[in-house]
This record gives C-alpha cells, structure tokens and sequence, in this order.
C-alpha cells in the first residue's frame, strides 16, 4: 500500500485565491480519499500585503505558529525558519489554516507559508537564475524587470529552505511541488535541481496564459481560435507558426518550460489540447486530465425555495418589482466573460415574457480580483457614499472599475428597451451598500447567488474553471455554457448528453470543417456577431422550454442536480483521477539527470 505524502501546493496568492483555484484546493483538501493519501498539506505562496491585512482575511481560520514580526517564535522549528529568514533576507509567516468540510463542516487542518520576499538577497535568486538558464533554457534577463516574474524567481530559493526547516527533505519519502499555473514553476524547477532529490514535481495546469491572451485579443475570439487549433492540430502546425513568437511574454515562457515538470495534469481537455499546441516538446508528454469536481450537495426543496424568494425581495427593494425568474452571471467582469452574449439572449426571453406576462431579472456579480485596487486609489468608500449607491452609479458616487463602467453602459442600453427583464450589476462596494441600506433580505447571503437562480449564464469565450457554474449545477438551476467552458469538459466525460440543466451554446460551429487556414484568421468581429445573434436564438428557445413552470418541475431539476453532484463530487474524482496521476508523478524517472 503506498504511503502517505507530503503535497505542497505552489499558488500566487494563497491567502486570495480566484474562486476556481479555491473550489480546487478547498475541494481536494476536504475529500475523504485526499485524507487518506495525504499525510501533510502545505500551501505556500508570496504575502502580498502586511501581516495585519493577511491575518484579518484569514480571520478565525487561521492559527500563528511563527512570525518574526508578530513576535511568535515558539514552534518547534522557529529557530530554523528564523535561520531562514536571516539567509535569505526574507519575512516569513507559518501557521494552520482549516477548511471546513461540506457535509459535516468539520475542520480540515493545512499548513500555510506566506513569505515576503521584497528585500531577499539576491545571490541565491542570481545564482538560481543561471542554474534555470543551463539546465532549462530559461532566460531569466529578458524578462526580470517584469515585478511578477521577478516576485516569482525571488520567491523559489526561500520557499525551498522555508520547506526543509519544516523537515519536508526526505529523499527517502520526497514531497510533491505542484505548480499551479505558472507562479509556482520557479519553485518547481529549483526543486528537481535539489541534489538529494528531495522534491517531486507536478505542473497543473488550469488555463493556457498565452491562449487566453490570444483569444481575447482577436475579434474572432473563440470562435476563430478555437478553429484555428483545430485546423493546427490536423495540419500539425503549432503555435508559433501560427500566431508568432510569444517568447516576449513571461508567462508563455514559464508555461512552456513546466514541461520539465515530472509529471503534468490539467482541469480539463481543451487545457491539454491548448498545451500541446503551444510546443511540440508537450505532444509528447503523458497529459493526465483532473477535473473540478461539484461541491457537495444535500440542498432541500425549502432551502432553495428561500434563496429564490430572498433574491426575488432583493431585486423588489432595488427595482420595485418581484422577478417570476432570477438570471445570474457571478464572475469576474472582463471580456473572456462575454456579457454581451448573455444580453442577446435575455433580448429573445424579453419579447417571450412580453408574450407571455412573465418577469426576470438578470444579476451580474462582480467577483473582478483587481477591482478593489483600483477603487481604493480611485473612489470614495465611505459609508455615506456607500448608502448613495443603489442602482445607478453616476457622478460623485462612481464606484466602478473602467471594465465595469462599459459593461454598465451596455446594460443601461439593455434597460432601456426592455419592460419584463431588468439587469443589474453588483460589485462588492454594491453589496456592501446594499447591507447600510437594508437592501438585501435578512438571512440572505452570497450563497443565495448560487441557490437560488434560476439560471446561470456562463458563455465566456475563454473559461476553463468556473466554480460559480459548478455550484448552481449541484443546487437544482440551469446553466448556460459556452463550447469552451471547462465544465463541458466534465460532462462530456461523464455523460453522453448534457443533463436537463445543462444548456451548451457552441459559438465556435463556422459550418465548414474544410476552411482554409486565412479564411480561419480573418474571422471577425462582424461574422462573430452574425453567428452569436443565430446561437442566441436557439438558445433562448431551450431556454423557455426548460426553465420550470412548476413546483413539480423545479423539484425535479433539483433532484437531477443532487444526483449530479453524487456523481461528480471531490471524493471520487480525487480518487478516480487526482490520486493515480499523483502516483505516476512520484514513480516516473527523469530523462534528465539534474545538478
């Protein structure tokens, strides 16, 4: 039987994690099959902003064990972490962090290392750098006045040594590094350089930097670059021939030497079909697939029936009507969400609603990770003009980031000709207000965004992880998703046709699998628009025959859901696919002797 492991998992922010990367961890971490193969989790990243900022966001969940500048320094191993933070000229916070499991909300304890790396000592980041240079081919002086590739470099030397102090060193039983992304690939490659061979490495991939580059900046979005890969992969043509050299991104070149990695896994099949066209090195790679699993779900009819109606007083005390349906789009606002494609759509359930004398109301949740920055330096937050900020969001009280200000333009536009359907944007700061000003229902939580929809849109034109569509999925609602959303990676796995709540709009059908590699390219933003306006009206006609009409109906939809999420929940992913990738990563051999 093996025995158990030391997972150390290489994240950019693990104090703020976007919400898939979160689902991802806190799901993975709470399974009962991950407890049983895991002996030891460490989370370890960059800390970000001050101690008293951190220790606030990890509020009672988290549990010092060591801080030089807290003056905790009475763990058994504080005196070796010190040792580190002297060497390395570094700033290092430890301790316990719990996630609470789902269905018996137990606490699940994981070790947390956040380390301030602004003033490290720069020898053994430069020496790292050469050592990456001559092993990996990586040159780190094209890209080292870059702050993040320079945070992420900086970060590799100590988090190594911050590791062995905690007595995860053992060549005999080595840990295993698994890069989320990008940031953590420094760290990755230091590790497989250790001479001992003290550290296994795993590169996890849940999106493609440099794709979600390309899509969003091509007018043809997805629906040209997801036939250009398909024309590549035929033709075997790769990346660069292509679209060009991308060597002058950081992230591009990160990406693409995790190859190096011992073993590579990503959240889904476009993932890894977007991976081997980027190098030809990754075509030959075994590429094992671990998907995002539904969050548990022991959701009641009566539960949801409380969600809907706290949603339903919510968009009443804004609006000053109640919604017969409530439509959410919960992500962040950038163009890879495609609102546009969402408005399309509410404008053929508009006139059907006129026909039929039913209402709705669509909510876009802002959940935009650089927002607050922005805000900060830009807006007034105080709570006087908090209680200003209702619905509108003009003059003195502007309390949107530049992508939420023209997202809102194009709602306003939506509102303007439609009488059943309203749309609404909140963002934090909107939430926030809505709390001073008694908007929002007693009892009523984020979680209700989720349980209480009837619908979630999810038809960005690059989104690999979306948690949101994943817990309206395990709740009993109906999800409008893109082609390329990672969640029909799941299904598709799963299921020979999507489930009733599951409804695909494939943007990406141009009706000729025999186009010519320029016709491909030169899709634009006109014939984009032409093929959108034609999927939205089919999609809107599944729509209207789909959403529930009925208590009986709804109870069914919620019964299909629960045994979605039996199916498709952490533990049996975790031991189905997280676990036997793991084992292949810790057994495979190196092709290349290191240091």
């Amino acid at each position: 039987m093996p025995f158990k492991k030391t997972i150390v998992h290489l994240l950019p922010d693990p104090v703020q994690l976007n919400s898939g990367l979160d689902h991802i961890i806190q799901g993975l971490c709470t399974a009962r099959s991950y407890h049983d193969a895991v002996e030891r989790t460490i989370l370890i990243g960059p800390l970000l902003s001050n101690e008293t900022d951190v220790l606030s966001q990890l509020g009672t969940s988290f549990r010092i064990l060591h801080s030089s500048r807290a003056g905790v320094m009475n763990h058994s191993c504080s005196n070796a972490l010190s040792a580190v933070e002297s060497n390395f000229n570094v700033s290092i916070l430890y301790g316990m962090r719990s996630f609470n499991h789902p269905q018996t909300n137990l606490p699940t304890p994981v070790e947390l290392i956040l380390l301030d790396v602004s003033r490290a000592n720069l020898h053994p980041v430069n020496v790292l750098k050469s050592w990456i240079y001559e092993e990996f081919d990586l040159p780190s002086d094209q890209y080292e006045r870059n702050p993040q590739y320079d945070l992420y470099v900086k970060l590799a030397p100590a988090s190594l040594a911050a590791l062995r102090a905690l007595g995860v060193s053992d060549p005999s039983r080595p840990a295993v590094l698994i890069s989320h992304d990008y940031p953590g690939v420094p760290t990755a490659l230091a590790g497989m350089m250790d001479p001992l061979g003290a550290f296994k490495t795993v590169f996890w991939a849940h999106e493609v930097p440099t794709i979600h580059r390309l899509v969003e900046s091509y007018p043809g979005h997805d629906t040209m670059f997801s036939n250009a890969l398909l024309w590549a992969r035929r033709n075997h043509y790769y990346l660069t021939e292509m679209f060009g050299s991308q060597d002058f991104f950081y992230f591009h070149a990160l990406t693409t030497v995790a190859r190096h990695c011992d073993h590579i896994i990503t959240t889904g099949k476009h993932i890894r079909q977007e991976l081997r066209f980027l190098n030809p090195h990754f075509d030959a790679q075994d590429i094992d697939l671990v998907f995002s699993a539904l969050p548990y779900s022991d959701v009641t009819w009566d539960q949801k029936n409380d969600s809907h109606t706290r949603l339903q007083q919510y968009v009443g005390n804004l609006q000053g009507y109640c919604p017969d349906y409530i439509f959410t789009h919960v992500a962040p606002v950038t163009v890879c969400q495609a609102h546009w494609r969402d408005i399309n759509i509410l404008d053929h359930l508009e006139a059907h609603f006129a026909q039929t004398g039913k209402t709705g109301a669509y909510i876009i949740f802002s959940t935009d990770a650089h927002r607050q920055d922005w805000l900060n330096s830009n807006c007034d937050n105080s709570a006087d003009h908090a209680r200003s900020r209702r619905v509108a969001h003009r003059g003195q009280h502007w309390a949107l980031s530049p992508a939420e200000a023209d997202l809102y333009h194009y709602i306003q536009d939506f509102n303007s000709r439609s009488t059943h359907i309203k749309a609404l944007l909140v963002n934090p700061l909107g939430w926030q207000a809505h709390k001073i000003d008694s908007c929002i229902p007693e009892g009523m939580s984020f979680s209700d965004l989720h349980l209480g929809t009837d619908l979630e849109f999810a038809q960005g034109i690059y989104d690999p992880c979306n948690a949101s569509t994943l817990a309206v999925l395990a709740s009993g609602g109906l999800c409008v998703l893109s082609g390329v959303n990672g969640t029909c990676d799941l299904i598709d796995n799963f299921a020979s046709t999507p489930p009733e709540n599951v409804i695909i709009a494939d943007y990406t059908q141009i009706g000729s699998e025999q186009a010519q590699r320029e016709t491909i390219l030169n899709i634009d933003q006109s014939t984009r628009d032409q093929l959108e306006a034609d999927i939205s009206a089919q999609v809107a006609q599944t729509i209207m025959q789909r959403l529930p009409a009925s208590h009986e109906q709804r109870t069914n939809l919620l019964e299909h859901s629960t045994q979605l999420a039996d199916q498709l929940n952490w533990d049996e992913l975790c031991s189905s696919y997280f676990l036997p990738t793991l084992e292949r990563a810790y057994y495979k051999r190196r092709d290349q002797l290191i240091a």
